[in-house]
């Protein structure tokens, strides 16, 4: 997807005014924010930000950094004359709180808007849309079966999920809507939590 350049430097420069807007919470000194400004970020010639390590948003390639999120970043930077330092996430968990003591400027990462993030960080328009959906393998000899047989053997409702152990991103708001369905639902789905994300765990 082209982008003119003065509409590409505009989209940056309303990206990071956004986010790097002050955070809060209800209870600010439990949480020990730090507030850095552009202007701080600009005194200190560094933008700092936590992105995953992935096929699409960051990763190295014979020793050069890529990925679309990284572009951006860069434009960001060159654009406010400062130098790019991308730090990989290791946890949702990690990354809220180092953006939350200024150990990080912006998180750049595809995340899910809730009121309870809202609480603590600010969001920024979305620039892209995702939708929940369940990967899945097909049955074995799938070739030889009828679709009506290859549906009978697929996770299609939620109470097809009663008993499974669902692996998922720490910190992630599946792990809770999942619990919540198994608790409402009576399902009993055995969601474990890992740290890396769903592409770094081939899952």
């Amino acid at each position: 997807m082209m982008f003119k350049k003065e509409t590409y430097y505009l989209f940056l420069i309303i990206l990071f005014t956004i986010t790097s807007c002050s955070f809060h919470s209800r209870n600010e000194d439990d949480l020990n924010l730090a507030v850095q400004d552009l202007e701080a970020i600009k005194e200190k010639g560094k933008i700092t930000v936590l992105t995953d390590y992935s096929s699409t948003d960051y990763f190295i390639y014979k020793g050069q950094p890529l990925g679309f999120q990284y572009e951006m970043l860069q434009q960001l930077a060159n654009h406010l004359s400062v130098r790019l330092e991308v730090r990989v996430s290791r946890s949702l968990n990690e990354s809220f709180a180092m953006l939350q003591s200024g150990k990080a400027d912006l998180i750049a990462q595809n995340l899910t808007i809730t009121p309870d993030r809202k609480g603590f960080v600010n969001f920024i328009v979305p620039h892209m849309h995702a939708y929940q959906v369940l990967v899945q393998r097909k049955p074995e000899n799938w070739k030889k079966m009828s679709e009506k047989e290859i549906q009978s053997g697929l996770i299609t409702t939620k109470e097809d999920l009663k008993g499974k152990t669902i692996y998922v991103m720490r910190g992630s708001v599946y792990a809770s809507n999942l619990r919540d369905l198994s608790a409402k639902t009576g399902a009993n789905i055995n969601v474990i939590e890992v740290d890396e994300s769903v592409e770094q765990t081939s899952m």
